[in-house]
């Protein structure tokens, strides 16, 4: 820490208010006993503002150090309104059907063509492994970490389970390895922030505690491995899923195990109101698609929660077929996120 020693002693005698920003702070010895000390010298007039990439690292060293006296700020690629303004793209259906596959990345969004674009995102990805998961948690298999790595991003808005990559693993890579080092592997992909499993909601706790299946979302629609104009409907999943996290919700998957078909894509959360929101790529006619209207539009009929109901998708026009529930087009809805409002009645 001989650089915050020297910035201490070239400040100790100005006036003022201070700044010290230390990046990638997870990468200096003892960072949070001595970022403690500053914090606790009421001598100098210092604002502190550290960044990292590990999620569990900073937060449990933080509340070690700092017992709570400080706020957390995340970072995210750019959402759907920013990619049009760092693109000059107006807002609208085309423009949202090209973030879906160009993500929100800046450096690859820069890119001059798809190879560099490519190589730029494959570039983020092994200095993420290597720096932020490799040498940090010193990793005994970094072939079996990548691996996974390129599991995930096949997987993105499915459901996973240990057992499921276990034998998934077994037959590409033709090895064995132990549920839990796959699920310590799977752990450090999410708290270098690559990932995102959300918590899954029912009335009934106990069923939570045995479910054995998950499921992913990826931090950014550019690391996504995913067949062309085959997978629109899990590329939409997944933006939703970022945009209300970029909006403060806490989101989790809901079921009402009473009925162990009904499920719900996401119950999100905030002090101001609740959603439970189903994503649908194209409802199309009704009388065209009776059984998807009634499994996007029922499931949310049949939950019983007090929480605002509402059906995504891109249609544009759609009435709902039942009054408690609402439809709106993506784009008006991520608009209204980005807008940290609550939803138009």
């Amino acid at each position: 820490m001989d650089a915050i020693e020297w910035w201490l002693s070239d400040i100790a005698n100005k006036k003022g208010k201070r700044y010290l920003i230390i990046d990638e702070v997870q990468e200096l010895e003892n960072w949070d006993l001595n970022v403690a000390s500053i914090f606790e010298d009421h001598t100098l007039d210092c604002q502190i503002i550290i960044t990292g990439s590990n999620s569990k690292i900073l937060s449990d060293k933080l509340d070690t150090s700092l017992g709570g006296r400080y706020t957390i700020l995340q970072v995210f690629p750019f959402s759907y309104i920013e990619y049009c303004k760092f693109t000059n793209k107006t807002p609208g259906q085309q423009s949202f059907i090209e973030y879906l596959h160009e993500g929100g990345m800046a450096e690859p969004l820069k890119a001059s063509s798809e190879e560099q674009k490519e190589r730029l995102i494959q570039d983020i990805i092994n200095s993420t492994v290597e720096r932020d998961i490799v040498q940090r948690n010193k990793v005994s298999n970094p072939k079996l970490l990548n691996d996974l790595i390129d599991y995930c991003r096949g997987m993105f808005s499915r459901e996973i389970s240990i057992n499921n990559i276990q034998n998934e693993v077994k037959s590409t890579i033709r090895g064995k390895h132990s549920a839990p080092l796959i699920t310590e592997y799977i752990e450090y992909i999410e708290d270098v922030f690559f990932i995102q499993i959300p918590k899954t909601y029912s009335y009934r706790a106990k069923n939570v505690l045995s479910r054995s299946v998950d499921k992913l979302y990826l931090a950014d629609t550019c690391f996504a491995i995913y067949e062309q104009n085959k997978e629109k409907g899990r590329l939409l999943e997944n933006v939703i899923h970022s945009e209300l996290i970029r909006a403060k919700y806490k989101v989790k998957r809901y079921f009402a195990y009473k009925n162990k078909n009904l499920e719900v894509d996401f119950l999100a959360e905030r002090k101001d109101h609740s959603m439970l929101i189903q994503v649908c790529w194209a409802l199309g006619d009704q009388s065209e698609n009776e059984n998807l209207w009634e499994r996007e539009f029922g499931n949310l009929k049949e939950t019983k929660m007090n929480a605002n109901k509402l059906v995504v998708s891109l249609d544009e026009n759609i009435t709902s077929p039942h009054p408690e529930i609402r439809h709106q087009n993506v784009v008006t809805f991520i608009e209204s996120l980005a807008k940290n409002t609550s939803l138009p009645k």
